[in-house]
């Protein structure tokens, strides 16, 4: 269940206020000063996208822009296309540029060899560390909103929700640990598999 499907079921409070303090907190976060996430690296993050800005984007792409459904708009039940510049969309504080160009140059500036392993563990490094960056961020909204009830029922319930997603960080540190290790090394500790589709 999703943090909105649990503020719903809280008969007891505004909604649509407890939605807004959330979009708070996400803005204020997405704001926030980041450093590199490449090891050892001490520089201030950029964004970074989740897919290949020069691949899979620019397909999609029409005068340095993307559509996405507005999500202020999506709450309220309609789903109102919204014009997003590409250096915003699909995107989160992650690498700095050094690392950002250096590290995904093989998946960004030609065309993509998915028979070489490091290029497809290099899609997995973005994802991992996406999926680290959603967790901290349901993690800050789950202690908001779990610091804004006084039944003792829904606290219980934040703290199990936030619980969990702490084990998924553990689970996703050992993981980006391996994935490290294979990029130093040229190990290849995954199974990474690609599917074609025949036209």
């Amino acid at each position: 269940m999703t943090l909105n499907s649990y503020i719903k079921m809280d008969k007891n409070k505004d909604v649509l206020s407890k939605l807004n303090v959330l979009e708070k907190i996400e803005k204020k976060l997405i704001k926030a000063k980041r450093i590199c996430c490449y090891p050892r690296c001490r520089e201030k993050a950029k964004n970074s996208h989740i897919l290949q800005k020069k691949g899979i984007l620019s397909v999609f792409m029409k005068d340095n822009h993307l559509w996405q459904i507005n999500r202020k708009n999506f709450r309220k039940g309609l789903f109102e296309p919204q014009k997003v510049g590409i250096n915003k969309i699909f995107s989160f504080k992650c690498f700095c540029n050094e690392h950002d160009n250096k590290l995904f140059s093989k998946i960004e500036n030609v065309d993509i060899d998915f028979s070489d392993y490091q290029a497809r563990l290099l899609f997995l490094v973005r994802n991992v560390y996406y999926e680290l960056y959603k967790k901290e961020l349901a993690i800050s909204k789950f202690e908001a909103v779990k610091d804004t009830t006084n039944n003792l029922k829904k606290k219980e319930i934040y703290k199990l929700l936030i619980e969990e997603e702490q084990k998924g960080i553990k689970d996703l540190n050992v993981t980006k640990q391996a994935m490290w290790k294979d990029i130093d090394t040229g190990n290849k500790s995954f199974v990474i598999e690609v599917r074609f589709m025949i036209k």
